[in-house]
């Protein structure tokens, strides 16, 4: 046995901060990480990517200024919104606003922790192909999403 094949998997799927306005624990980060991992894991076991799923996933938190600035420069829109989706292939990117996750959690019933995890298996569908721009699309997406934010919860320790 080679020391490679008794070692875990790289992680697919990393998160990092890039915000200081909503203190964010290293331990609460790597829980949705691993939510992440586990739900996409669940899209390629169940064959439910549309496209070939990314490789590696980098989850970036950003506060409402930065999504803004980023929503403005590739959309067009200089509003903030909560999460944009970068396919660059095998190494994507999902860019989420823990600002705009706190004040939409309470609105939908969620805490701000899950309301982050929704958005990363929102980005994660829109990387394996999931679009939410007709009504048909979004009714997809919303079925999927929640069901794999609630298997993926089931799997492992859940958000806060």
């Amino acid at each position: 046995m080679s020391a490679d094949s008794s070692s875990p998997p790289a992680p697919r799927i990393t998160i990092e901060n890039r915000q200081e306005r909503v203190p964010l624990e290293q331990a609460e980060l790597d829980r949705w990480r691993d939510l992440g991992e586990r739900a996409l894991a669940r899209i390629d076991a169940a064959g439910w990517a549309k496209v070939a799923s990314p490789e590696r996933v980098g989850v970036v938190v950003v506060d409402d200024a930065a999504i803004a600035d980023l929503h403005g420069r590739f959309l067009d829109d200089p509003t903030p919104t909560d999460v944009l989706t970068f396919p660059l292939g095998a190494e994507s990117e999902i860019v989420l606003s823990i600002e705009t996750a706190e004040r939409q959690a309470g609105a939908f019933g969620n805490s701000a922790a899950r309301e982050a995890c929704l958005y990363i298996v929102h980005g994660l569908l829109h990387l394996c192909g999931y679009e939410d721009g007709s009504e048909e699309g979004r009714a997809e997406m919303a079925e999927r999403q929640e069901r794999l934010l609630r298997e993926a919860e089931q799997a492992g320790p859940a958000a806060p």
